[in-house]
């Protein structure tokens, strides 16, 4: 009862009180309530949140927070708060059948990306997300879908029923060997608990059967108004919303007499619990120790001490996060990952956890080595260099972090932990201040102690999942590992890597030649300006807003240039591997201490038609990340002992994953798809084999060369002044060579005509899983690309309505839309569901009667609305993002489009009607190449 009444304190109660400025609490001082969030409790029950938020301009979000989920089912029940999630959308009051997706999708507001809900153990939150501003009207809609949601869903039987068939495809989908693995772990892990016999969807049994009474008496049961909150955040006038919503939520009744919301208490356990789980589709196994214990009461985490502990458990996995990283880096390393954390596990607990992913044969080395740094923490906690480095990450992230503007969802997630768990809802000020002084005054010693505490003997579960085909440890393994390590005298304190070529810098300037920018070109259009140096490079520079600095490049050639097949392996790993190598004369280690502190990270990227090398970087950084460039440039590392390290646990990967669902479906996309191209080759041995460091370093040097041939963008909020310097000495001093490369184009193109493939494969799940792909010759243009974005959109209204909803024959239809300029102009469409077996057949006629349908005839002018509404509004919302400008940039340097230009976007979208649809679609699909693979289960 103790426990009950300390979990139901989450203070809604006390919400005026929680408002005030932090004041002494018994001793402990409280943390303020963001006051730019409106916060209030209506006479029925509902707590409302609303919040300004500039940061993202014309768009809102609008969410309903159920503290209500799949706990709250009886046997006779289980799944049907999933299945209340699913029918908020078939039907309420004042939106009939499914008026609510209908009436938001004319508004460019999409069902999936925007319109969504999830439901969990303990909670349902529906959403609608990046909806405009501009329309006062579309705001009151919203406002009123919530009021339905709240308490006036139709739950008409007819809908009922044909529902029930779209959640047992949803359960086909997710019926994977890790979902049933994960069955057997929680049964043992929650044991005597309601958690170990709810999975959120449920059982067929009940989804195909239950009558629509019972999902009614459900629902007014435990979705009411005092068991829910809303929340609206965005670029609105929040006073006025809050009055909307105080008058059109105030009359929505509340239940007389509710029963309490109960708390799931998990009994303990004084003895180690053990539990194997397997499956003949699992490729990995993963052995770990789960220690339970209480999480702080809800009603306790406003304090200041909660913050506080949060910041010394973020250190404590950041520590170790680090010591496992470098661990794993080393050759003789029997896991490819593990981990030593602790963190949430189920409402009202965490846990303290160990897990590690062994190699093949290694289960035992494995999990001795995760032990056993389990056990060097717990004896010698961590240095003083460690927590130094774990603060300076901490304070760099969280300087950068003020900087940024906020999303309107990451405002929600926080009001939804604030509503439902009691976490504390602080102003973005607030945090920086906060966590600033607190992190100062953090010691090694008070950091060090958590792994004595956590590693309590009480509540211990340990946990073996992996393939049925192979022999596991069992639970007296295990624990005889854990003795042996425990009463080990052979494990000594850490080691910081701190070698003495670390405290060198990254690069010496004398190494620099630099070179002068001989060419400035204004790119008007863009608001950016082209330089051309000495050596020949390009790069263009665009200022904006944004503290995060983005710099991309290209140069053309790629793997295309190589005419041995026999290369392209070690082509299509080198810009990884080189990179996993470390830089200049720093390690991979080194470099990463060297880093500390910094926000910077650079990339090398290899394609089939160009190389590129960028990264990204906060402007405190930039220098660093300029050389970086220059190192990957210059000074690649080929390490031997790295190289053989991979390559090693590339051949055991390959064993382990061979003959897997996953990676013969992997395989025979790629191999169909490309027509058995040479310049394709599947992923085996033979493969593997043609990889050398020699092969790695001719073409890593042979691509990442040669600044003359190189275009490069930089972005960012830099002055222009700062930004030239930092070019000309460090991309003036890369060498060039002059060389002007072509890509060489390979006639490697889809099979003519028709395949038809059927793969039989090992699933346990009765499913099939199809894909269809067009593809065909069309000349890339902005016009053509904006016919194909919204030819998709209502392909995917159309799939969704009718293969989804009518049929109820898939959980959803994924359409893949693509187009390539080599090595010939093309358009392709992917369609890709998964469903019964004995329906595939008649569910794939449907994919191609659809794409029939419009090559024939125009689409409506309803649909057609709807899916330029939404591509007007996301494409409104992506010019404020760099992302976007960068590929504006890059588009205008490769492909000669400005695709900021009203001619290339606007007046072709003021111009087309449904009839260029049909024009388009039938120029698509009426000559298009087609491959129709199924994959089914034997």
């Amino acid at each position: 009862m103790k426990k009950i009444i300390a979990y139901i304190c989450i203070c809604l109660a006390s919400l005026t009180a929680a408002r005030a400025q932090s004041v002494a609490v018994g001793g402990q001082e409280t943390l303020p309530v963001d006051s730019a969030v409106l916060i209030g409790r209506l006479p029925n029950g509902i707590t409302y949140y609303i919040r300004h938020n500039g940061d993202q301009p014309r768009r809102a979000g609008f969410y309903l927070i159920r503290n209500a989920g799949s706990l709250l089912e009886t046997d006779e029940q289980n799944g049907l708060a999933h299945f209340l999630e699913h029918m908020a959308f078939q039907g309420t009051k004042h939106f009939p059948g499914k008026g609510i997706i209908s009436g938001l999708e004319k508004h460019g507001v999409a069902f999936g990306s925007n319109i969504n809900a999830y439901t969990s153990h303990n909670e349902t939150v529906y959403q609608l997300t990046d909806v405009p501003t501009q329309s006062e009207s579309l705001l009151d809609t919203c406002l009123l879908i919530l009021h339905d949601w709240s308490y006036y869903l139709s739950l008409e039987e007819k809908e009922i029923d044909a529902e029930r068939k779209v959640i047992v495809e949803e359960w086909r989908t997710r019926r994977t060997s890790t979902v049933r693995m994960q069955e057997k772990t929680n049964q043992v892990l929650y044991q005597g608990s309601r958690y170990a016999d709810r999975d959120v969807i449920g059982t067929l049994d009940v989804i195909q059967h239950f009558a629509p009474q019972a999902l009614r008496d459900f629902y007014h049961r435990w979705y009411r108004t005092d068991l829910e909150a809303i929340a609206i955040v965005g670029d609105f006038d929040a006073r006025r919303m809050e009055e909307k919503v105080k008058k059109l939520f105030t009359a929505i009744p509340a239940v007389k007499n509710p029963e309490p919301r109960p708390f799931f208490s998990i009994p303990d356990n004084d003895t180690p619990r053990y539990v194997l789980a397997t499956d003949n589709e699992a490729a990995r196994s993963s052995l770990g120790l789960s220690i339970r214990m209480n999480d702080t009461p809800a009603c306790e985490r406003n304090r200041v001490a909660y913050l506080r502990e949060s910041l010394i458990i973020s250190f404590f996995n950041s520590m170790m996060r680090t010591r496992i990283a470098e661990l794993a880096r080393r050759p003789d390393t029997p896991f490819r990952h593990a981990e030593i954390a602790y963190g949430d596990l189920v409402r009202g607990y965490c846990a303290y956890n160990v897990n590690v992913s062994p190699r093949p044969g290694q289960e035992a080395a494995a999990w001795e080595a995760a032990m056993t740094e389990n056990e060097r923490v717990k004896r010698y906690g961590f240095t003083p260099e460690e927590l130094e480095r774990a603060k300076k990450d901490m304070l760099t992230a969280l300087e950068n972090g003020r900087r940024k503007g906020k999303a309107n969802s990451r405002y929600a997630q926080e009001i939804q932990a604030h509503f439902l768990e009691g976490r504390p809802l602080l102003s973005p000020s607030d945090y920086y201040r906060w966590v600033k002084r607190l992190v100062a005054d953090i010691t090694v010693e008070e950091v060090s102690v958590r792994a004595k505490k956590w590693n309590s003997p009480k509540n211990r579960t340990l946990l073996v999942v992996g393939s049925a085909k192979e022999k596991h440890l069992s639970r007296e393994d295990m624990t005889a590992i854990m003795e042996r390590v425990e009463h080990s005298s052979q494990i000594r304190p850490y080691a910081v890597n701190t070698p003495s070529g670390v405290q060198r810098k990254l690069l010496d300037d004398a190494e620099l030649q630099g070179g002068q920018i001989v060419k400035v070109r204004p790119l008007e259009r863009f608001g950016a300006v082209e330089w051309t140096l000495q050596n020949g490079a390009r790069v263009v520079f665009r200022h904006s807003a944004s503290n995060k600095i983005l710099v991309s490049s290209y140069s053309n050639g790629g793997t295309s240039v190589y005419e041995d097949t026999d290369l392209l392996p070690a082509a299509e790993n080198a810009a990884t591997m080189v990179s996993s190598f470390g830089v200049g004369d720093f390690t991979p280690d080194e470099l990463r201490t060297l880093l500390t502190g910094k926000r910077v990270g650079c990339k090398v990227n290899i394609t089939p038609w160009d190389e590129a090398i960028g990264g990204s970087s906060v402007a405190e950084d930039f220098e660093t990340l300029m050389q970086l460039i220059y190192l990957r440039f210059e000074k690649p590392r080929f390490d031997e002992a790295l190289f053989a390290t991979l390559m090693q646990r590339n051949y055991a990967a390959l064993q382990q994953y061979a003959g897997q669902p996953q990676t013969v479906m992997k395989d025979s996309l790629q191999q169909i798809l490309h027509n058995y191209s040479s310049r394709f080759p599947a992923f085996n041995k033979a493969y593997l084999d043609k990889i050398t460091l020699e092969r790695l370093k001719y073409v890593y040097s042979d691509r990442i060369k040669d600044a003359s041939d190189f275009v490069f963008f930089i972005m960012g909020n830099l002055k222009e002044e700062n930004a030239r310097q930092m070019v000309e000495k460090y991309i003036g001093s890369l060498r060039s060579e002059h060389r002007k490369e072509k890509r060489t184009l390979h006639r490697e193109l889809p099979a003519k005509g028709k395949v038809v493939k059927n793969v039989r494969l090992n699933w346990e799940t009765p499913k099939a899983t199809v894909v269809t792909n067009f593809s065909t010759k069309l000349k890339n243009t902005p016009y053509h690309n904006i016919c194909q974005s919204l030819l998709r959109g209502i392909l995917q209204l159309r799939y969704t309505e009718n293969i989804r909803e009518k049929e109820g024959g898939t959980y959803g239809i994924n359409i893949n839309a693509t187009s390539s300029r080599l090595p010939e102009s093309r358009y392709s469409f992917t369609m890709i569901f998964d469903c019964a077996p004995e329906r595939e057949a008649h569910l794939k006629s449907l994919v191609h009667a659809e794409t029939e349908r419009l090559a024939e005839e125009a689409p409506g002018q309803d649909e057609f609305a709807k899916v330029v509404a939404n591509l007007r509004k996301n494409d409104e919302q992506s010019r404020n993002s760099d992302a976007y400008w960068m590929a504006a940039l890059a588009a205008y340097y490769t492909e000669g489009i400005d695709i900021t230009a009203p001619e290339n976007f606007d007046r072709i979208l003021e111009r087309l009607t449904p009839a260029d649809i049909h024009k388009f679609a039938k120029k698509m699909f009426k000559k298009s190449y087609v491959v129709d693979l199924t994959f089914k289960s034997k």
